[in-house]
């Protein structure tokens, strides 16, 4: 479901960051996927940029698109 206020978006992103560590292969880490898309299109709808090349799989920050 797509990020449509702030309030959604922070708990995208406190969801997004428990799920930072989980396998790609996993419920988690399907689910960590489709939140880290679901964040990107909202700081785009924004005027961000949510640049990054992608997913992070380790160190770096670990919030989508921020390095």
């Amino acid at each position: 479901m797509p990020i449509s206020s702030t309030e959604e978006f922070e708990k995208a992103m406190q969801e997004f960051q428990r799920l930072r560590d989980a396998p790609d292969d996993s419920s988690d880490g399907k689910r960590r996927m489709e939140l880290d898309a679901e964040i990107k299109a909202y700081d785009a709808s924004r005027g961000g940029t949510a640049e990054g090349g992608g997913e992070q799989t380790g160190g770096g920050s670990g919030t989508p698109g921020r390095y």
